[in-house]
């Protein structure tokens, strides 16, 4: 198993997290219009969801058809994207070196 000092993003190392609410709707809507866009380009059905840095839901975008359990999902994600301060592909990562952080 990796030592859990490896587990730790180099942000929270550094200290330097800023919790400032910076993000506008405007901003947000920008970042869910382009989201979307690029989701079309793909051929995928979207739900997408952005939060500020305190995790709260700014603004919220659900393309037709898009899967009903991705409100939720897309909400959840935003919200431990902002609070972690990390992606949640750096979770994943993670949780698949150390399960007994979901598994104990």
């Amino acid at each position: 198993m990796a030592n859990s000092k490896d587990l730790v993003p180099p942000v929270w190392k550094e200290g330097a997290l800023s919790y400032s609410t910076g993000l506008t709707f405007d901003t947000a809507k920008k970042m869910i219009d382009a989201a979307m866009s690029e989701a079309k380009k793909q051929g995928l059905t979207m739900v997408i969801a952005v939060a500020d840095a305190g995790g709260n839901l700014v603004a919220f975008g659900l393309m037709d058809n898009a899967m009903l359990a991705s409100i939720h999902i897309a909400m959840d994600k935003a919200f431990t994207a902002a609070y972690g301060k990390i992606p949640t592909q750096t979770w994943r990562d993670i949780i698949r070196q150390s399960p007994a952080l979901i598994y104990p």
